[in-house]
């Protein structure tokens, strides 16, 4: 199974479980999960090099370096 399959059943696996709407707590929930499972699987040599800051006055807006 390849890298894409277990990521997209584990996501599936947590949206079942946690059936939220659109708001801002569940958003921001799923793009932290996404941040931290892709430096998950990054190889070694990008996974320091992923940088993602929030904006302060607008939480769910971010900038990814």
């Amino acid at each position: 199974m390849s890298i894409t399959n277990k990521m997209l059943n584990k996501i599936d696996n947590d949206i079942t479980s946690l059936k939220h709407s659109l708001h801002p707590e569940s958003i921001d929930y799923w793009y932290k999960k996404i941040i931290d499972e892709t430096i998950e699987i990054a190889p070694p040599w990008l996974a320091d090099k992923i940088n993602v800051k929030q904006d302060p006055i607008l939480p769910l807006k971010f900038n990814i370096n």
